[in-house]
């Protein structure tokens, strides 16, 4: 049984492509707010007045919030997009 899996996430405003581990019941918001723990204030500027949302890399569909890794069928280095709304 899966426990994690890499993916790679972009997040906007910033170049470079990272590395998250992720859970099959983590939601998208709970993918975001991990992504943003090791990118906001690191490497780019908070937006608190922004929803995070997460995207597959390269599309403009906002993924549900409440849709979760496994649900979706995620595999091992799924490209994402982290973007505010």
């Amino acid at each position: 049984m899966v426990t994690t899996l890499p993916i790679m996430f972009l997040f906007e405003d910033d170049g470079v492509v990272q590395v998250l581990d992720v859970a099959p019941t983590q939601t998208m918001d709970e993918v975001a707010a991990t992504a943003a723990k090791v990118t906001v204030g690191i490497r780019v500027q908070p937006k608190f007045d922004r929803i995070l949302r997460v995207r597959l890399h390269a599309t403009d569909e906002l993924l549900s919030r409440t849709a979760t890794v496994g649900e979706l069928g995620w595999e091992v280095n799924e490209s994402i997009d982290i973007v505010y709304e």
